[in-house]
């Protein structure tokens, strides 16, 4: 079970129904902290920044105006949570997508070509 202190209390039927149905496939802990994640880098520009070191946790925030969509992916799984809203909408208005990648593209600055990652 997600524990409801970490998880907003709107996302938390969709996300815990989404946990029992691929019960297999999924952790819960490993859920929350994607989660988590994602409303760092919603909320926080300087997080992406931040958690770039960690290899095991992609993020991705594009903003345009005051539109906002934040992305932390688990490198191993391809599993993700996105938000999607105003910069400065409370946690219950922002919309969430949870689900599963099948592959994944990134530019390499360092070496200038584009890396495919395929799950």
């Amino acid at each position: 079970m997600l524990n409801p202190n970490e998880i907003n209390p709107v996302h938390l039927p969709a996300m815990q129904a989404a946990l029992l149905k691929q019960r297999s496939r999924l952790d819960e802990h490993q859920v929350s902290k994607l989660y988590k994640t994602a409303r760092q880098v919603f909320r926080n520009p300087e997080a992406v920044a931040n958690l770039a070191q960690d290899q095991t946790v992609w993020t991705s925030r594009l903003c345009t105006g005051n539109l906002v969509l934040a992305t932390c992916t688990d490198a191993n799984t391809g599993l993700f949570v996105q938000f999607a809203g105003q910069q400065d909408a409370a946690d219950d208005k922002l919309l969430l997508t949870f689900g599963i990648k099948f592959c994944q593209e990134t530019v390499d600055t360092l070496r200038n070509h584009r890396s495919t990652k395929i799950w």
